[in-house]
């Protein structure tokens, strides 16, 4: 089995494909292959991670999986804002 993908040239576009860019099959290990059109435009890139997600009317959702800190910045804004952490720690001693 090849252990490497070929790199491609630098400076070189992505070109249009023909054929099917909105379907795939499930394979005999329960695998999808994402067609590359698809991918592209989701911004997905290997080695990322999704999660799958079925609604009540039977529509399977393919949802990226963000692990960035960036995500996570500004989440606690305003937690302390109606509550004094100092006299709360100095309250400690």
């Amino acid at each position: 089995m090849v252990s490497k993908v070929k790199a491609k040239k630098a400076g070189t576009t992505p070109r249009e494909r023909r054929g099917r860019t909105t379907q795939s099959r499930i394979s005999a290990k329960n695998q999808v292959t994402l067609p590359v059109d698809l991918l592209r435009a989701s911004g997905l890139k290997p080695g990322d991670g999704v999660e799958f997600v079925l609604s009540p009317k039977g529509v399977l959702e393919v949802r990226a999986i963000s692990n960035s800190w960036d995500d996570f910045c500004g989440l606690g804004d305003g937690v302390y804002d109606s509550f004094d952490l100092r006299k709360e720690r100095d309250s400690w001693r």
